[in-house]
Parts: structure tokens; sequence; C-alpha cells
């Protein structure tokens, strides 16, 4: 017990010095990026009726701030429903959020082609809530999506 407490204390003091304070630092992330997101849950139908007139949900994502698009994917998955889930919608390039402490909003649209897009619904995630676990999938939930955040952390 005595060379264990001996061992800790020239550990502790011996910190400082040796440079594990750089290597704590390392392991923080100082971005985020975004590869796309897992659909798990959605409204099937729009208050009842067909997402469209003549087939099912033909999906987009965005992601934002409050008041800001940052990224709108520029694909959709046509004629969504509950048997394609869980459904990964994959961007082509990561895109980097601006902040780690920011909240953001997933947004999910039903592309339509001649009129605007129809909100789906919404779901939020912070990713300075994840910096201790730093997961490679960010849950995201409300009470009308559902689904994960993949993510790739960024040390500079």
């Amino acid at each position: 017990m005595k060379r264990l407490t001996r061992t800790l204390g020239l550990l502790l003091f011996a910190w400082p010095f040796a440079g594990c304070d750089a290597i704590l630092d390392s392991l923080t992330p100082d971005a985020v990026s975004v590869t796309g997101i897992t659909l798990t849950s959605f409204p099937t139908t729009d208050g009842g009726a067909s997402w469209d007139l003549t087939d099912d949900a033909d999906l987009i994502f965005t992601i934002t701030t409050q008041s800001s698009v940052l990224y709108e994917d520029s694909y959709y998955y046509e004629d969504v429903t509950a048997a394609n889930l869980p459904l990964g919608m994959y961007m082509s390039n990561a895109y980097q959020l601006p902040t780690l402490a920011q909240t953001y909003y997933i947004r999910i649209w039903d592309h339509d082609d001649f009129s605007s897009h129809d909100f789906v619904g919404e779901a939020t995630f912070v990713p300075n809530d994840y910096l201790n676990t730093q997961p490679t999938e960010i849950p995201f939930s409300s009470s009308t999506i559902s689904g994960t955040v993949l993510v790739n952390w960024i040390f500079e």
C-alpha cells in the first residue's frame, strides 16, 4: 500500500512536467463533421393523408440553427415508408459544424418538385453534450422524428 501511495504521489507531482496536460487537451475535439443521418421514425402520413398525391414521402433533410439553413441535402429518398426504416441518409461530402456549443436542428422534409417542400418534423442535438464520450452516432428525438446523426470528431 505504501508503494502504491508513493507511486501515485510521484505521478501527480510529475504530471505537469511530463506534458500530460497536452495529451489530455488533444483528447478534446476541436470540431465535428456530419456525414449523414439514420432516420428511425417519422410520420408516414401528413395528418392522415399521403405525403404526395400518387405515392409516399420523398424525404430530404437539412441541418439548421434555429434561424439559418447550414446544409440541405441535394438528394432525396423516394417513396419512403415505415418498411424502409431505419433509413441511412448519407452526404456526399461531410459538413463541419461551425461550433460544438450550438444547438442544431435536423429537419426532415417531403421533397416536392413543383411546390415548396412539406415539413415532416425536426429534432435537435448539441455536440458539446457528447464531448466526453465522442460517439460516432449522436441521437436525436422528438414527437415527430427520431434517429442518429453520423459524425466524425476532429482533433486539430
